[in-house]
């Protein structure tokens, strides 16, 4: 029951009642007071329920359907499996798809959808283990922006999928997604801090052979670090995928 119920309606009741009790006690009066102050228990008992049926009902009302949870829950997965592979310059080749999606054309769409996102998980776990770090050790600037880009779109939509469903999801659901966000921040700071601070400035101050075979080892650390948060990532999203399917 809300405190302005209380306030302008219960305690005024309250007040009454207790009045009543006492002018009974004093006055007697064939027991009005007392049949008064029933009435007045009567009356608080009959709107405190009908208040908590209204607020029940209305709860119900704007519950959202589990299943709308699980079809954004599905939205959000699939688009941060397409961000991971973007984030590592893949691009789609039509000529290997093709099997593929003709095989999956009488699938209705969201099977079609679950299928498709299922192959391309795939094709994430295999570039990951495959030449992810060679890629990444290949970046520019230009990139590089693009590969943040795509993991601050994981980090993002994760973000705003707890706020807008994280109470809607179960812990092990509301705890993989949370775990997501915080791996794609981890590779975000890596970034920022260990690539920009730190190796892209020892990369032009390196004169030397020895220093620079130094920075390339640190580069090539750093790279298998990121591939590794990656495929921890994309665990996540399996397994998150493997729920909302």
């Amino acid at each position: 029951m809300t405190k302005s119920l209380w306030r302008e309606l219960f305690i005024p009741l309250f007040v009454i009642f207790a009045v009543s009790i006492i002018l009974h006690w004093w006055l007697g009066w064939d027991g009005f007071f007392i049949n008064l102050s029933t009435e007045v228990i009567g009356i608080v008992v009959t709107i405190g329920y009908v208040d908590y049926i209204l607020k029940k009902y209305e709860k119900k009302e704007w519950q959202i359907p589990h299943s709308r949870v699980i079809k954004r829950l599905q939205y959000f997965v699939n688009r941060s499996i397409n961000d991971c592979l973007y984030s590592l310059q893949y691009s789609y080749d039509f000529s290997e798809w093709v099997k593929t999606i003709r095989d999956f054309s009488g699938f209705s769409q969201d099977d079609f959808s679950t299928k498709f996102h299922s192959e391309l998980l795939s094709v994430v776990k295999i570039k990951l283990k495959k030449d992810a770090v060679v890629t990444i050790s290949n970046f520019d600037n230009e990139k590089w922006e693009h590969f943040v880009k795509h993991i601050e779109s994981i980090h993002d939509s994760a973000e705003a999928f707890l706020l807008s469903f994280g109470d809607k999801l179960t812990p092990e659901q509301y705890t993989l997604v949370l775990d997501i966000q915080d791996t794609a921040e981890s590779v975000l700071i890596m970034r920022e801090t260990i690539y920009k601070n730190i190796l892209s400035p020892l990369k032009v101050a390196a004169e030397t052979p020895e220093n620079i075979e130094i920075v390339k080892v640190m580069t090539r650390h750093y790279d298998e670090d990121i591939v590794s948060r990656l495929s921890t990532l994309t665990e996540m999203l399996e397994k998150l995928f493997k729920i909302a399917a």
